[in-house]
Parts: structure tokens; sequence; C-alpha cells
């Protein structure tokens, strides 16, 4: 855009009184005019934590014609995995907030309005009338990430609005830095929660000129904030703790790799249906207390505390199908099968229900790693485990079942396989065709049974 007479001896005033708002050593907020004539008001954001220097720049223009837009600069000296600009004193302002992370292809930069309004990850529906274009220069260059956009329709929206006459307009930033950057196109991302944040203000006054993307100066060696100058922060916010995390993970491990496998081992081989019951209540037990370490983690800011995650949504239908899972198996027990020696409806659900849960806890086990951010060898061996500990289990069975004499039945296996002494001296097998060879005259002399009725009285054990 063509800068007239007027906008020159603007720029030319605006030189001449603001030159002492230039940025000194350890200052947060300044103001001044880029390289390309664009005036701007900024914060340099010091994370102690990453040693990432974090810079702010808006620009608001004078020009009648650019009443609806913004000009915003958001960058940092090292790669963040997402980071965002908020307008508005905290997120329980319904502050309009930018969060800006990698394009799909690395190329560019991906900057998406959404509405802030708790200590919740923003949503993009509630603003879905703001726009972006991101401006050229936008990415990654020699390992700083830089977002360059005008917005649209961003000076007022729901719940709250931009005042640009401000001297002192009220802003927030938030960044999170992991090692795993997001790289999406989606405006509606997922992101998990921010490992820095800050509040501070910014004079509209001093940024209000030509129209453009602002370009602060870099920020040198000696701008960096000292630790005694630590930027404003929004009262009772605080960074997350991980601290339940790995409990979290311990409890599932525990339960998916070790119990639940323990639990087939002792109904499917050895057939103690007792010893079933205890291994897997209190693998249950484990699940429930680990959903709710999750839950609390999620609620208390560690991740997404809207729910929306696979792995969030999975792992709460997991942990109410196992809960079922487990009253059913008892009801059946302890009130059907005592009365009918047969399987039940419930039966059949509480053995569809067990291998599901099973299949999808171990999936959502994977899940857990990557949205937690986990490295890739961690999840190799995750997933190692999980193939052994199941592979071995299902190995065992086969082998036992190809260790007994006889002909192949779908429903019990190999027929002439004993599944166990108790079993055959309380009656509840029956007895097969050809067997045992140790069969006592008595045992002989009893009538055979038909495959129809040994296939239902081997249901009515093996589903018990």
């Amino acid at each position: 855009m063509a800068v007239t007479i007027v906008q020159k001896l603007e720029l030319y005033l605006a030189i001449t009184t603001r030159s002492r708002c230039q940025p000194s050593s350890r200052e947060h907020e300044f103001s001044g005019i880029s390289k390309n004539g664009v005036p701007y008001s900024a914060y340099r954001h010091y994370d102690d934590r990453t040693s990432a220097v974090i810079t702010v720049a808006v620009n608001v223009p004078s020009e009648p014609t650019e009443d609806a837009d913004l000009y915003f600069h958001l960058e940092a000296s090292n790669i963040q995995d997402w980071m965002a600009i908020g307008i508005g004193s905290s997120m329980r302002d319904s502050a309009l907030t930018f969060v800006a992370y990698q394009d799909s292809k690395g190329l560019t930069m991906t900057v998406s309005p959404r509405l802030a309004t708790s200590h919740v990850e923003p949503e993009r529906e509630p603003v879905e009338n703001v726009t972006v274009h991101v401006l050229d220069g936008s990415g990654v260059q020699g390992g700083v990430i830089t977002a360059d956009w005008k917005c649209a329709n961003c000076r007022s929206w729901v719940g709250n609005s931009i005042d640009i006459k401000a001297n002192r307009q009220p802003m927030i930033i938030a960044a999170r830095s992991s090692g795993h950057p997001v790289y999406s196109d989606d405006m509606e991302e997922p992101i998990s929660i921010h490992t820095t944040f800050g509040a501070f203000e910014l004079d509209l006054v001093a940024a209000t000129g030509i129209a453009g993307a602002p370009h602060p100066p870099k920020a040198a060696a000696n701008d960096l904030p000292s630790k005694s100058d630590e930027p404003k922060v929004e009262k009772n916010h605080r960074l997350p703790s991980y601290s339940s995390g790995p409990a979290h993970g311990l409890l599932m491990l525990t339960a998916f790799a070790a119990l639940y496998p323990l639990g087939i081992v002792w109904l499917r081989l050895l057939e103690n249906v007792r010893l079933h019951a205890l291994t897997n209540t209190t693998a249950t037990i484990l699940v429930l207390g680990s959903t709710g370490l999750g839950i609390r983690m999620s609620y208390s800011g560690n991740f997404m505390t809207n729910f929306k995650s696979t792995h969030q949504l999975l792992g709460l239908s997991i942990a109410v199908a196992i809960l079922a899972q487990l009253i059913i198996g008892f009801i059946h027990h302890l009130f059907i099968y005592p009365r009918t020696r047969q399987s039940s409806r419930l039966s059949r659900l509480h053995i569809f229900l067990g291998p599901v849960s099973i299949v999808f806890g171990c999936v959502n086990g994977f899940l857990g790693f990557r949205f937690a951010n986990k490295s890739l060898t961690i999840v190799f061996w995750y997933v190692v485990l999980i193939i052994a500990v199941y592979g071995g289990v299902a190995g065992t069975l086969l082998w036992s079942r190809t260790q007994a004499s006889g002909s192949f039945s779908p429903r019990l296996g190999f027929h002439g396989l004993t599944l166990g002494p108790s079993r055959l001296k309380n009656g509840d097998l029956g007895h097969y065709n050809g067997a045992r060879g140790d069969a006592t005259a008595e045992e002989s002399a009893i009538p055979l049974m038909t495959a129809k009725e040994r296939d239902r009285q081997a249901d009515n054990v093996l589903n018990a």
C-alpha cells in the first residue's frame, strides 16, 4: 500500500516521539517502528525452562478500509510444539486466542483463532467468523519459528473486544515445548497444555499507523530478561504437574500387560475360576484407579480438559465396559449358574466384553503414550511387550491343545483333552469318546455322550 504524505508525516512524528520506547536490556514490553515502516507494540518473554525467547508484536492499521483488521507477529528462538497469544487479561476473560503451529508439510504456519473461556483448551467454534491470512515469511528458518498473520473481524467477538485506543491493552501468551511439534492444517487441531505462559499489556496507540506485519528487532544476548525481572502471570494460574502421569501409565500397564493375561491363563489353561476372578477383579480396580488419575490430570490442567482426544474418550469407554463386564460376571456366577448349571445371555456378554475390552485397552495404551508425547522408542517397546505377552499366552494355549489326542472340536478343542482332574472328578465335563485310556471299569460302563451333548456340556463349563 502506497505511503501518503500524511502517513510519512505520521511516521516521522512517531519515530521522533517514540525513540525513547525502543527496547533496552531486560525490558519485556516495548514499541517502535519496523524497518518496513510499520509501527508496533511488542512483548518479549523469556522461558527459563527451555531458554526460549518468545516475541509478540501487534500492529493496528489506521486506514479506514482496515478497521476490522489487526496484524500480528509471533516468534520463538527455538521450535515450539505450538505457541499462542490471546487478547484479554486471562483465559477466563473470553480471550480471543490465536494458536500457531506448523502446517502438515512444515513449510509454513497454521494460525487458528479460538476462544478461551476458562483454563481449558480454547475452542474454534465460538469465533468461526474470525478469519486469518498467514503472511509470507512464516515458518521455520535457522531454528527460529515465526508466524505473521492478518486477521479480520477480530476487534470484537463473543464476550469481549479489543480497545485499539488503549495504552495498556491486556494480553496473554502461551507456548508448549516438549520436542514434539504439531504439524497440521486443521484449524481445530487438539493441543496439549502449555509449558510456559505469561500476561502482559501492550500500548496499542503506539502500534497504530501504517498497516503491515510488524517486525521488531531480534533479541540480542543482553536483551534477555533476568530471573528477577519475572513477567506478570495470571493469578492462581500454575504450570501443570505431571506427577500422576507415570502412576497412570504404570497401573494401566500392570493391568493390561500382566494381570489380564494371567487371568486368561488361570481360566483357559488351568481352569481355576476363583483365581481368574480374583486376578481380573484386581486388574479392574487398577484400571478404574488409573482412569481416576487420568481424569484428575485432565481437570488439573495437564492435558485436554474438554475430553476431545481419542485416548480420553476411548479410555472412559473401556473403563465403563470393564466395570460392566466384571459386574455381569459376578451376577452370572453367583446367582444364575448355581441354579441352571448352564451358560446364559449374561455369560455370553461377559465373554464378549472381556476380549474386546482388552484389545481396545492395549490399543489405547499406544494412543496414551503418543498423547503424552513419549518418544517413539518407548512406544516401540510398549508394542513389543504387548505382542510378546499376548502372543505367548496364545501360543501356550495352542500348544496345550495340540498335546491332546483325538479329533478337534470347534467348541472345546481336541477331543481327549482333559481340562483338569477336578473337572472330571466333579463330572462337569462328562466323558469323551475314547478320551482317557486310564478310565476305570465303572467309568467305562457309563453311556457315552453324543457330540451335541458333549459340546453343550463343554459350553456350560467354559462359559460359566
